[in-house]
C-alpha cells in the first residue's frame, strides 16, 4: 500500500514536471518572436568611452538585422544623441541570421550614461522590433 501511494506521488510529480517550462528574467529569449530568437544590449564606460554591445539573432536569414535605433541618454533622463541604424554605420546587416558589434560613444569622463536600445529583425515576411535599456555606466579615463 505504501508502495503503491509512493509510486503514484512520484508518478504525479513526474506529469507535473513535464508540464512547467523554465522562464527566465534576461533580455535573450530561447524564441523572443518568429523573426527574433536572442538579443542583449550591454554598455560600459572606460578610457573616456561608452562602448555599447549588442548581439540580434534570428532562427532565419533575414533581409536585415541588427539595431535600427540608438538613443543615449545622461543619468539625469536628457537625451544626448540619437543614432539610427544603417548598414553603413554598421549597426544593421543585411542577408544573415546573426549581427553582434559594438558601438562607441565619446561622452565626458565622470558622467554617467545608460542606452536604450532598439533591435530589429526583417524579412519578406515582415518584421519585429524589441526595446533594452541598459544600465547606467559612469564613463572613466
Amino acid at each position: 500500500m505504501i508502495k503503491r501511494k509512493i509510486s503514484m506521488a512520484l508518478a504525479i510529480v513526474l506529469l507535473l514536471g513535464c508540464m512547467v517550462m523554465p522562464v527566465s528574467a534576461t533580455t535573450a529569449s530561447s524564441r523572443a518572436s518568429l523573426y527574433l530568437s536572442t538579443y542583449r544590449a550591454l554598455v560600459s564606460g572606460a578610457s573616456g568611452k561608452l562602448e555599447i554591445g549588442y548581439t540580434v539573432g534570428s532562427g532565419s536569414i533575414m533581409t536585415s538585422i541588427g539595431v535600427s535605433e540608438i538613443k543615449i541618454y545622461k543619468s539625469n533622463g536628457s537625451l544626448m544623441t540619437t543614432v539610427t541604424g544603417t548598414t553603413r554605420n554598421g549597426l544593421l546587416a543585411s542577408n544573415t541570421d546573426f549581427h553582434s558589434d559594438v558601438y562607441t560613444y565619446y561622452g565626458t569622463v565622470g558622467t554617467s550614461y545608460y542606452a536604450v536600445v532598439t533591435v530589429i529583425a526583417t524579412c519578406s515576411g515582415g518584421s519585429d522590433m524589441r526595446t533594452i535599456t541598459t544600465k547606467t555606466v559612469a564613463i572613466t579615463r
